[in-house]
């Protein structure tokens, strides 16, 4: 399937995925924007870029089909190792859980001076 995912393409572009490679790099556009022009006000503005997370969004017949064409109706089990060829961390996708505790992170104490930043929450993806 390649990078068809596209969930960090606000880094890299993404071959056939033209429309979601441009809202992904203007909302990083405009997150960088706004904590330029809110900084000064001690507003801080993120954003947190996940691969593929364990939800319905990727669990379902159409995903598993984009994953594996050449199955008439592919399962979840059918999928998971072209999932875990994505990234370099051998995981097929990510918990929901992993994406709150990185925005739990940011709007802690803990990210009290992190502004600007794109956290990719991807296993790696955007290195492959």
């Amino acid at each position: 399937m390649g990078r068809l995912d596209g969930k960090v393409a606000f880094i890299t572009g993404v071959a056939r995925g033209q429309g979601r490679s441009h809202a992904k790099f203007g909302v990083t556009g405009l997150m960088e924007v706004m904590a330029k022009e809110l900084g000064r006000h001690h507003i801080r503005v993120n954003s947190v870029n996940p691969t593929c997370v364990d939800t319905h969004m990727i669990q379902n017949p159409v995903v598993y089909g984009l994953f594996k064409p050449d199955l008439p109706d592919p399962t979840r089990e059918d999928v998971t190792d072209a999932f875990a060829v994505t990234h370099l961390l051998p995981v097929p996708w990510i918990e929901p859980r992993d994406v709150s505790e990185a925005i739990l992170w940011l709007v802690a104490d803990t990210g009290r001076y992190v502004t600007g930043a794109r956290i990719p929450v991807d296993a790696s993806f955007i290195l492959q």
